[in-house]
């Protein structure tokens, strides 16, 4: 970061999305299986939690190496993993398949709606 100004955009953006990518997976995960919500929300979470921290450690370690190999300064990599954070939604929308059978693609709703 330069200054407060960005750096507080990116917090408020950073504090917007961050959830965005949870929520869906577990609306998804209990319409799959109602009845067994509080294993598959936990086995979820307990997943999710390594898998962060793995990440973080190897996208640091591996930044860093990168930036002393090709002698980048610390801003330097940010533009690119911009673009890159820029084009994986749009990968995500190209290659997300249906899976579902309705042609949507959401998880169809089991309840009953009588």
């Amino acid at each position: 970061m330069r200054g407060l100004a960005s750096a507080l955009v990116w917090a408020v953006v950073w504090g917007v999305t961050v959830g965005m990518v949870v929520v869906p997976q577990q609306h998804r995960l209990l319409a799959l299986g109602p009845t067994s919500a509080p294993v598959l929300l936990g086995l979820t979470s307990s997943a999710l939690y390594p898998g962060v921290a793995l990440d973080g450690g190897l996208g640091g370690g591996l930044g860093g190496l990168a930036q002393e190999a090709f002698g980048l300064a610390p801003a330097a990599p940010g533009p690119l993993g911009a673009a890159v954070t820029a084009l994986a939604p749009l990968w995500h929308l190209t290659t997300a398949r249906d899976k579902s059978g309705d042609g949507g693609d959401r998880p169809r709703d089991t309840r009953s709606h009588g």
